[in-house]
């Protein structure tokens, strides 16, 4: 998920793309968006199915951004599947306990 400097198309003050590409890890992703001026990533839109309320992702072609743009780049982790459920119920939090 890339995060950029740019109004979304909602007005917000910042865009929020979530991709796909090529590099084998982040680390290779940021030495390639560190030495480019753009780069061609796939896109994807995580849509709801009115009918089922399922979520699933949808494929929106090629997209290529202008690397001055991007402001952060994160994983992608998807919170609400089953094997991310269980991750969070079975590791141990170092977070202080709320009170």
């Amino acid at each position: 998920m890339m995060t950029l400097s740019m109004p979304s198309f909602s007005n917000n003050l910042v865009h929020q793309v979530i991709c796909d590409h090529d590099s084998t890890s982040l680390q290779e992703f940021t030495e390639l968006l560190n030495d480019t001026d753009f780069v061609t990533v796939h896109q994807y839109y995580n849509v709801k199915d009115e009918a089922s309320g399922e979520r699933d992702w949808e494929y929106k072609g090629e997209l290529t951004i202008n690397t001055s743009l991007i402001g952060k780049v994160q994983v992608y982790v998807e919170k609400n599947t089953p094997v991310e459920r269980y991750r969070r119920e079975t590791t141990l939090s170092l977070r202080p306990a709320r009170r």
